[in-house]
């Protein structure tokens, strides 16, 4: 397979890293007034299931709770753990392994491909992000412009983001289960540079139009996250269930039956801008041992893709 290594390739990539830095500049306007709301709304969850919570030690401290409700103290206290939550939580990309590794398959190359590059992009999908990283807005630097817009002659699908999770509750099968159980664990490095956004993207310049990048966050600030995930059965947008809580129930340490795998509902998107490299980027290969056993033709496969790359293989 071809490798994505000449000039106009390399330029693509710095077009998505400038238009990540980009996005930063608008997401810490933010800030200070995300991170308010998103204390009091841990402060009014916790209050809604504090006989779920009184217990925890954390909360026992002087200064904490009053007449059984987090103070603003309290609730900064949460969020701050919330936060480390998030940050801290390991970025898994899912993949039909039945198709990638399948017996006859073709080399995957040395690379993540997106749908750009697979010749797969939709309206919809140059409609988001279009949207989210305004490639050619007035903020956009010329290798976004060039690179990145698509009515451009030099544009590179290497400017483009790929498409990861945020596994939040360590869920055996990644954080995204339903695009696939046998996914990437991909290495820490690569948050710092990422966007965030609640639920798949796919959808969201027809929800929110020219005003989807207002829901971006990212490393230095994941209170748009707290903010936008479902805290009541009538906020889900997929399946009832409530994430904001589950959030504060994984930062504190209630103990809770291990996620084998997300429903759509907990669903945590992740946009990496550059490349993903598999030597490089990739910490470890994890495989549903139920779907393909280290046996078959596609478990044969990745453990042969593992090797060559140098990466880690589990079997789950």
């Amino acid at each position: 397979m071809t490798q994505l290594n000449t000039k106009k390739d390399v330029l693509g990539s710095l077009a998505g890293r400038d238009a990540a830095f980009a996005a930063d500049a608008e997401i810490s306007e933010r800030h200070g007034l995300e991170k308010r709301k998103a204390r009091l709304r841990i402060q009014a969850k916790v209050k809604e299931f504090w006989d779920e919570y009184k217990a925890i030690p954390l909360l026992k401290k002087p200064g904490l709770i009053v007449k059984n409700e987090l103070t603003d103290e309290g609730g900064r206290v949460v969020r701050a753990k919330v936060v480390e939550l998030l940050r801290s939580a390991p970025l898994t990309h899912g993949f039909k392994a039945s198709l990638m590794f399948k017996k006859d398959a073709p080399d995957i190359g040395d690379r993540l491909r997106n749908c750009w590059h697979l010749n797969m992009g939709s309206g919809l999908r140059e409609n988001t992000e279009k949207y989210l990283f305004r490639y050619a807005g007035a903020k956009a630097t010329q290798t976004m412009k060039d690179h990145g817009d698509k009515t451009s002659t030099e544009f590179s699908a290497n400017s483009r983001p790929f498409y990861c999770a945020l596994n939040y509750s360590r869920a055996k099968f990644g954080g995204s289960s339903f695009y696939g159980k046998t996914h990437f664990v991909l290495r820490n490095v690569l948050r710092f540079n990422a966007t965030f956004t609640f639920g798949d993207s796919f959808h969201l310049s027809t929800s929110h139009g020219d005003q989807s990048y207002k829901l971006l966050g990212n490393y230095h600030n994941v209170y748009p996250l707290i903010n936008r995930v479902p805290g009541d059965k009538t906020e889900a947008t997929t399946k009832t269930f409530d994430v904001l809580k589950s959030l504060i129930d994984h930062a504190l340490g209630l103990c809770l039956p291990p996620d084998e795998e997300f429903d759509g509902s907990q669903y945590i998107e992740a946009q990496i801008p550059g490349d993903i490299i598999f030597a490089r980027d990739v910490e470890k290969v994890v495989v549903s041992r139920n779907e393909f056993p280290p046996t078959s033709d596609v478990g044969k496969n990745l453990k042969k893709f593992a090797k060559k790359h140098g990466l880690l293989i589990e079997f789950a």
